[in-house]
C-alpha cells in the first residue's frame, strides 16, 4: 500500500498497527496487575510462588479469570520465565497499578508485589 502525505508528511500513521499493540500489552498487564492484587493485596510473592497460585485445583475455577501471563501457546509461564518476565516490568505504571520489586532479606530472594494508586494523577 502506497503511503499519501497528509498535510506534507508521508506515511502519516503509518504505525497506527504498532500503537494498537501496545494498547493491547497496556490493557493484559493491567488486567493481570489488577487481578493479582485483588487476589492478594501488596503482599509480596515470588514468581514460584505466583505461578503455583496459576494452578487449578482438579480443573476447579480459575482464579485469575483468564489474566494470568500465558506463552503464545495460551499455557501459563514457567515461574523462571514469569521471574524474568516480572522483572522487565518493574515501576511500570499501568493506569492506577504498577508492580515493584525488592530481595527478601532472609531468603535473598526477589519478591514481587503490586501496588494501587487510589487517585492516578
Amino acid at each position: 500500500m502506497d503511503s499519501w502525505p497528509h498535510h506534507g508528511v508521508t506515511d502519516f500513521l503509518g504505525n497506527a498497527d504498532a500503537g494498537r499493540g501496545l494498547d493491547d500489552d497496556h490493557a493484559d498487564w493491567y488486567a493481570f496487575l489488577s487481578t493479582w492484587h485483588h487476589l492478594h493485596g501488596d503482599m509480596p510473592l515470588t514468581a514460584q510462588e505466583l505461578r503455583a497460585d496459576a494452578e487449578t485445583e482438579y480443573e476447579g475455577p480459575d482464579r485469575w479469570k483468564g489474566t494470568f501471563l500465558t506463552t503464545a501457546t495460551g499455557k501459563p509461564l514457567t515461574a523462571k520465565s514469569l521471574g524474568k518476565t516480572l522483572a522487565g516490568q518493574v515501576d511500570r505504571w499501568r493506569s492506577d497499578v504498577v508492580l515493584r520489586a525488592e530481595v527478601d532479606a532472609h531468603t535473598k530472594i526477589k519478591v514481587y508485589k503490586v501496588e494501587r494508586n487510589a487517585d492516578p494523577t
